[in-house]
C-alpha cells in the first residue's frame, strides 16, 4: 500500500472556496475521507508536492485547518 499526502480544492461558488484540504493515505482512501467529510462539494484531488505547493500559492490557495 502506498501512503502518500493529497490535497482537494474547492470550486467557485462553494463554501470553501479558494480554499484546500489535505489527507494521507492512499489515492482512494484520500478520496474517501474527502466524501466523508465534505461530500460531493469540491472540486479536484492533487498529489500533495512542491509543485502543488507552488500552483497554491500562485492561485492563493489557503490550507482549511
Amino acid at each position: 500500500m502506498n501512503t502518500n499526502k493529497f490535497a482537494f480544492t474547492f470550486g467557485v461558488g462553494q463554501a470553501y472556496y479558494n480554499h484546500y484540504v489535505v489527507f494521507t493515505g492512499t489515492y482512494d482512501e484520500c478520496r474517501y475521507q474527502m466524501f466523508e467529510s465534505f461530500g460531493p462539494n469540491w472540486a479536484f484531488q492533487y498529489q500533495y508536492d512542491e509543485e502543488f505547493l507552488r500552483i497554491a500559492k500562485k492561485w492563493g490557495w489557503k490550507e482549511l485547518k
